[in-house]
């Protein structure tokens, strides 16, 4: 068991480098880059230049990722540009409400779950002897 929770542990961390290094590549997709990406695209050339050289983006693209990547290791998590607070801010701002919807969605899914696993439904097909799930709860 220990070895099964280790392998998805890692299976899990890799998944999120790849999602991470697929998400910060379409940003320098963007024409123009992340930068013109950040101006909405009607930025002059002084403010691009001075977005450049505030945000470090006049480095290579894989050093500014292998940069980021260290920050979050670290437990910072950047600047959101459009909210203008720091982005661990916004998600212990929100975790009240995430917590609430976990625990009614994990409520009404225990409601509806074991009631359903204590009654036997679905029940097995008389006809076939797998398992037959009516499209009317008590009506084969």
């Amino acid at each position: 068991m220990t070895t099964f929770l280790i392998r998805r542990l890692l299976q899990a961390a890799v998944v999120l480098v790849l999602v991470s290094v697929l998400v910060y590549g379409l940003a320098w997709l963007l024409p123009g880059g992340p930068q013109q990406g950040l101006l909405a695209g009607n930025g002059p050339g002084a403010q691009l230049g001075a977005l450049r050289r505030g945000y470090g983006l006049g480095s290579p693209a894989a050093a500014q990722y292998l940069h980021w990547l260290g920050q979050v290791i670290r437990g910072n998590l950047g600047y959101s540009y459009i909210e203008n607070a720091s982005v661990g801010s916004l998600l212990a701002a929100s975790l009240p409400r995430t917590i609430v919807l976990t625990l009614a969605a994990t409520a009404i899914g225990a409601g509806v779950a074991i009631p359903a696993g204590l009654t036997g439904w679905p029940a097995p097909c008389p006809t076939s002897g797998t398992e037959c799930r009516p499209s009317l709860p008590g009506r084969s």
